[in-house]
């Protein structure tokens, strides 16, 4: 029982903590393109119910909003009006990616998915390059999409940058499991060694008290032999005298 509790909370906190943040990722186009601004939960978790926010650089600058099952333009910057759209098909999958049209320059820089459920991020890079400056060369990655792309998990072909979600939720479920599973392993160690202890000390308590027994019949036999020596000295002293 104990080495199957001790297995269990071991992997445990491995478990909760499949989900690893992966670095920030770069994509780069020219001006005029259409961009996949990619993210996909690892693992899979429907947030159909969950207000996702896109944003860049900062959180007050609003791409996209996806609330209560609809898209929300009205929050969004003027400057990214009628240029974005989130696939709903995508979501109960956990695909919460983004597509943005006819790129420009002043949309360099990085753009930030959060979904407010799982309290979860997403980060990619935009480059945004003048038409014609982008090496389109073979091992380049370039996130381009065409007006009505079809944006599943794995279609994508390789050519778009994917960031796995940093989801906080699992981190702090991993956390607590670690933790907690070392104070029941503290204890469960303290309440053997303990049982143990006592334990031995009963063998050892069984192991004396035949001894003390013996000790304490010799005792009494030699008291007894004494106090017989001592009547008979004692007796034979009132004889000497009486004869005298």
């Amino acid at each position: 029982m104990s080495v199957r509790l001790f297995t269990l909370l071991v992997f445990l906190p491995f478990s909760a903590a499949a989900v690893l943040p992966q670095a920030e990722e770069e994509v780069e186009a020219e001006e005029g393109d259409d961009v996949i601004l990619k993210c996909q939960l690892d693992p899979e978790d429907d947030v159909r119910k969950s207000p996702v926010t896109w944003s860049k650089d900062e959180r007050k600058n609003i791409v996209h909003v996806y609330r209560l099952g609809q898209d929300h333009a009205e929050d969004q910057k003027e400057v990214f009006r009628n240029r974005t759209v989130l696939h709903h098909e995508g979501l109960k999958k956990g695909n919460v990616t983004l597509q943005l049209f006819s790129v420009r320059l002043s949309d360099n820089g990085r753009f930030i998915c959060y979904i407010r459920r799982l309290d979860a991020y997403c980060y990619v890079i935009l480059k945004v390059v003048r038409r014609g400056q982008l090496n389109r060369s073979v091992g380049s990655v370039v996130s381009t999409a065409t007006s009505q792309p079809e944006v599943e998990p794995g279609d994508l072909g390789g050519k778009n940058k994917t960031v796995a979600c940093v989801d906080v939720k699992y981190t702090v479920i991993s956390i607590f499991v670690g933790v907690l599973g070392a104070v029941i392993l503290v204890i469960l160690g303290t309440v053997l060694i303990y049982k143990k202890i006592q334990k031995m000390k009963k063998k050892k308590e069984a192991e004396r008290r035949p001894h003390n027994v013996e000790m304490q019949n010799l005792t009494s036999e030699g008291r007894e032999g004494g106090e017989r020596q001592a009547d008979a000295a004692e007796n034979g002293s009132g004889n000497i005298q009486q004869d005298v």
